[in-house]
């Protein structure tokens, strides 16, 4: 059954360019690309149609993180957006001082200090995000907030499916191939990044487990593993969660500041494992 919640969609000139590269963020980005299908789904049915009058919530289309890739440095998020953005100027906005306006982070989330971010604080926040360290001092509030889930394309879930061994032909205990401070500097910036370091070194000699940095057969060998583990990368979050239930293994969560999405719903208890 459809929703009766009502959502306007601002279709504004002069923010128009920020939807403009869609295959480019759709494809490009992978797994930041949730902005980019969220704004098309709502744009495909009723309930993101209704006038400024009838509307409960307005959503302001934009793909921030192809612009994060695409156009900004430094992942300031202010320069993801043109200079002239001002939220408190949408024609709605003050209607109820932004408590019911809608913005998508697809990624990671802008620091507080960004003035862009800081006119957002009473708007609901539709995130992959639910926390991040000092160095980047932003999260959602979770009374208000929505977290989602990382985006997989189609293409990328349906080959971790033809790569899923059933689960007696499965040979490797553990698994985790990703970045870490061993093979990109932005890790070392991170405190959460510190249980991917310690993974890949005091792992890397065991028999039945396979870690290491990335690599290109990382389908095949995911799909031969039983349990994959999960640490927190740069900030909480990781594709890696999502990508275990393609790929059919029992994923064990190594971040400790993760809030799970819609976990009044799903019950990550009988699907995962969490470490300590």
């Amino acid at each position: 059954q459809g929703s009766s919640v009502k959502i306007h969609m601002y279709d504004l000139e002069e923010f128009r360019q920020l939807t403009s590269s869609t295959l480019i963020c759709s494809n490009k980005m992978a797994q930041c690309a949730a902005s980019v299908h969220i704004t098309q789904y709502l744009a495909s049915g009723s309930c993101g149609r209704a006038s400024p009058e009838e509307a409960d919530f307005f959503f302001l289309p934009a793909y921030e993180a192809c612009y994060n890739e695409t156009a900004c440095a430094n992942n300031d998020t202010v320069a993801c957006y043109p200079a002239s953005l001002r939220v408190e100027d949408l024609p709605q906005f003050h209607r109820r001082s932004g408590r019911d306006h809608i913005f998508n982070f697809g990624c990671n989330i802008g620091r507080f200090t960004e003035p862009l971010i800081h006119s957002m604080r009473d708007s609901v926040w539709v995130t992959v995000e639910s926390y991040q360290p000092a160095s980047m001092l932003a999260w959602p509030t979770l009374w208000k907030d929505v977290i989602i889930p990382g985006y997989i394309p189609r293409w990328r879930s349906k080959a971790m499916r033809q790569f899923a061994l059933p689960m007696y032909k499965r040979q490797v205990l553990l698994f985790f191939h990703g970045h870490s401070s061993l093979t990109h500097t932005a890790y070392e910036l991170s405190p959460l990044a510190e249980v991917r370091t310690r993974v890949l070194t005091e792992l890397v000699n065991y028999t039945d487990v396979d870690v290491g940095p990335p690599v290109q057969e990382y389908l095949r060998r995911a799909g031969r593993a039983k349990f994959c583990l999960v640490p927190a990368g740069l900030t909480a979050w990781t594709i890696h969660l999502y990508e275990c239930f393609f790929i059919g293994c029992i994923p064990v969560i190594l971040s400790d500041e993760l809030t799970l999405p819609f976990a009044s719903r799903v019950p990550w208890h009988l699907l995962s494992v969490k470490y300590p």
